[in-house]
């Protein structure tokens, strides 16, 4: 792995006395055993090691040089590895192992504000790689005595699969000294992914070459804006001081859930974070408010549902009532033809080969036509090849096809309506960035999906593909269930439509549904199912939990009282009964 960076000796922006942390003040007095600055010199990295090795040091002193420029990483060789779980038995097979460990060429724009090192681009970078695109976040710079006068930097960075949805959380640290670079430091130590796991390391020689970063003062400034648009956040432990009258026991959080495939979790109420740890296999991960957790099927809540609801609350109701059929590019035969964007939306389109729960979902012929594919027209094709049983609205059937098929409309009609063409299409993520998730205020880093054609101009895939935040999640969940969709006083999603999604419409319960065998209902995308509660001192009470669900082991849980639940992980491990009891006792 090669290093490149570009430094220039500008001011340093005065946005820096807006982020959280700055200016340091400790003396630079670190007793620091794990990655000296010695091993970073020599570009040894022989083993993982604990993640606190990569974070800001308690005692850390102000960063000696200014950081910015053009960050470049090359990937070089393979690096070292070892397989935890690979149940396609793709390290088995020695080409496609050798580019698995290979770390993607990366080129990151970078801004320096205090200790804060910022990428112009923290969104999700399509590399080109056979197997790998990224995500860079931001990091830090400061300086420690036994350093020889060099600053030290590290940045969280996040490998994800091309065309899929798994996300790998990694770091990567390295001197400067204002001119050149020492050889950096790289490792993954944790995954939120199901079907393949993996630690990950390197270290590499580098080289710098002097230069200059455009747009520095707006990109500094838009990180901080960032930085102070989240939620407070507090461990979770805090939560029973805070709510001693509620007996809540925060080890009753994703309690009976294994914590060994647990990313992250924690509950949001009354506008604070209660966070658990974000575990890795070494040690704590050093940028838990900035983790890339997968949307997996949440994206079918958060993006494709809130898509609708905005556009549903800008030209009426009857949005929701619109045909596929006028959305695509050859009109469809048979019964495809009275199909609705809100069947799409419950999936209950009539079109299903086996109703059984997943079983369409898990078909090898949907693997191979839709979810392999990266073509946007063949998996158009791929989401329309399923067999007519039944007129559409009477059955739910779960497919990540349908979601596909709701966004490639979406986007149609979004073209229509501002005139699109080929040189610059209709972009629906786009479009929901603007009018929900940055008034929502929402991380960079989720503003960007995987798209088809591996490409920053494809289609979103509309099912999944989106990297969350805790808070960025958490941000949109407060949406739909505390917010009633307003952003301040503006009603920016569709409020009949809402109050249905989330069963508080008596008349709209939405179609029958199993998930893991549990009976629940399905709505707009968004599950609900009836739980038993404590209610007053000895009695009991039936109450809806909503859900978004993802693949592997995903849920985000927003309950009647207010409190909302989220666990990423990838044991598929949805035992959330206790958590959600627990949550609902918040008053």
């Amino acid at each position: 792995m090669f290093l490149l960076a570009w430094a220039a000796g500008a001011a340093i922006p005065a946005t820096a006395a807006n982020l959280a942390g700055d200016p340091l003040t400790g003396s630079g007095e670190v007793a620091r055993t794990l990655l000296p600055a010695a091993q970073l010199q020599a570009g040894e990295l022989p083993s993982p090691i604990d993640n606190s090795a990569f974070a800001l040091p308690e005692n850390a002193a102000p960063p000696r040089h200014e950081m910015v420029g053009t960050l470049q990483l090359f990937g070089g060789g393979a690096s070292s590895w070892t397989v935890h779980h690979d149940f396609y038995s793709r390290a088995l097979e020695p080409p496609i192992t050798s580019a698995l460990r290979r770390v993607p060429r990366l080129t990151v724009v970078l801004t320096q504000s205090g200790s804060h090192l910022i990428p112009a681009n923290r969104g999700l970078r399509f590399t080109g790689d056979a197997y790998w695109n990224a995500i860079v976040g931001a990091g830090r710079i400061w300086s420690e005595r036994g350093d020889g006068g060099k600053s030290r930097a590290s940045l969280p960075i996040t490998l994800v699969e091309r065309n899929q949805n798994c996300a790998y959380h990694g770091v990567v640290s390295f001197l400067f000294d204002g001119n050149s670079t020492s050889p950096a430091a790289f490792q993954v130590t944790q995954e939120t992914c199901k079907y393949f796991k993996f630690d990950l390391w390197d270290a590499g020689p580098s080289r710098f070459a002097a230069g200059a970063a455009p747009d520095a003062g707006p990109v500094a400034a838009a990180w901080a804006a960032e930085a102070a648009a989240r939620m407070p956040v507090r461990p979770i432990d805090r939560i029973r001081d805070d709510y001693p009258r509620s007996q809540v026991y925060p080890q009753s959080f994703a309690g009976g859930m294994d914590r060994e495939h647990i990313t992250a979790y924690g509950v949001a109420f009354d506008g604070v974070h209660y966070a658990g740890p974000v575990r890795t296999r070494h040690g704590d991960y050093p940028y838990p408010d900035q983790i890339r957790l997968p949307s997996y099927s949440t994206a079918k809540t958060a993006f494709a549902a809130v898509a609708l609801m905005r556009l549903a609350q800008i030209h009426g109701e009857e949005f929701a009532s619109l045909h596929l059929r006028d959305y695509l590019p050859k009109p469809p035969r048979g019964a495809w033809q009275s199909v609705t964007f809100e069947h799409l939306l419950d999936m209950a389109t009539g079109h299903y080969w086996d109703p059984g729960d997943q079983e369409d979902e898990k078909d090898t012929t949907t693997e191979l036509n839709f979810f392999v594919v990266e073509n946007q027209n063949r998996k158009l094709r791929g989401a329309m090849a399923f067999t007519a049983r039944e007129p559409p609205g009477q059955r739910w059937v779960y497919h990540t096809t349908d979601t596909y098929l709701l966004t490639w409309a979406m986007t149609e009609y979004l073209g229509r309506l501002t005139g699109a063409t080929k040189k610059k299409p209709a972009d629906l993520l786009g479009f929901v960035a603007d009018e929900v998730y940055k008034p929502l205020g929402l991380s960079a880093g989720a503003l960007q999906a995987v798209r088809t054609d591996n490409r920053a101009d494809g289609r979103p895939f509309g099912g999944f593909g989106m990297f969350w935040t805790p808070d960025d999640i958490l941000k949109i969940a407060n949406l739909l269930n505390v917010q009633r969709g307003m952003i301040g006083d503006r009603q920016v999603l569709h409020p009949d439509i809402l109050a249905a999604t989330m069963q508080e419409n008596p008349d709209d319960r939405g179609l029958d549904a199993v998930h893991q065998t549990k009976p629940n209902k399905y709505n707009n995308s968004v599950w609900s199912r009836r739980i038993e509660v404590t209610s007053g001192a000895a009695g009991t009470e039936q109450i809806r939990v909503r859900q978004m669900l993802g693949y592997g082991g995903i849920g985000v849980l927003m309950l009647p009282n207010g409190a909302v639940f989220y666990y990423f992980g990838d044991g598929d491990d949805h035992e959330w009964l206790r958590s959600a009891r627990e949550a609902y006792k918040l008053r």
